[in-house]
């Protein structure tokens, strides 16, 4: 669990102390944070634990749920790296799975639904862009690195690195999630009236930093190795 929230925290930029600060001040973060203690309850404490640590658990969610207007149902999977920037009308559903860095906007809906007769739940890939208003209903599988529109209906399979958007939410593009996406890094490669953005050097930067990680979990000199070559290229 402190792995996840650690991940988390990561995506808000700048050093620690400026990552906590902003973290404390987005109404996006505590439901996160609920939602990880209650993950950890539902599925990783042993049963007995779990049944008395569940009803503090439920009176803190529910005042969460009630100051934010997030809901995040704690037996979700949710990989390391969520990031919901803002107030307000979300729910990530029961059972529901979302891959590591992904985004949420505010009023998205995920949950159940039916979808040729049968009944399920979505599950995204890595570096999923959900925007505002968007909703993704029954067993539908998306992608990784995908951007998914603004009030966006999604009921059916998505492929990876695509754009998707209308009602309901056909591909409109093969950029991806790439340029709305940072994986805690320092990107200073915004457009500009002289350039427009490159979506490839920002999905590189991305790979970049998520490839470093993983390295100084299982050798810090070879993460210290790698973020050298990365500077001198």
């Amino acid at each position: 669990m402190l792995q996840e929230l650690k991940a988390d925290l990561a995506r808000y930029p700048g050093g620690t102390f400026q990552r906590m600060s902003l973290a404390l001040r987005c109404a996006g973060f505590y439901p996160v944070v609920v939602y990880r203690i209650g993950h950890d309850i539902y599925v990783r404490w042993p049963r007995s634990l779990a049944m008395l640590a569940k009803v503090p658990y439920k009176i803190v969610a529910f005042l969460t749920e009630w100051a934010t207007g997030i809901s995040i149902a704690p037996d979700a999977t949710i990989g390391p790296g969520l990031y919901i920037g803002h107030w307000g009308c979300t729910r990530i559903g029961t059972r529901v799975k979302l891959g590591a860095n992904c985004n949420i906007s505010p009023m998205v809906f995920m949950g159940l639904g039916a979808r040729d007769g049968k009944l399920g739940v979505p599950e995204l890939g890595d570096r999923v862009y959900v925007a505002v208003g968007a909703k993704i209903i029954g067993p539908v599988k998306v992608g990784s690195d995908v951007a998914i529109g603004a009030n966006a209906v999604v009921c059916k399979d998505v492929p990876d690195h695509v754009t998707v958007g209308g009602i309901p939410a056909k591909v409109i593009s093969r950029k991806g999630s790439a340029a709305y996406i940072q994986v805690g890094q320092e990107i200073e490669i915004a457009p500009t009236p002289e350039r427009s953005i490159d979506i490839a050097e920002v999905r590189r930067a991305n790979e970049d930093v998520v490839r470093r990680r993983g390295a100084s979990a299982h050798d810090p000199a070879k993460a210290e190795e790698e973020a050298g070559r990365s500077t001198a290229g």
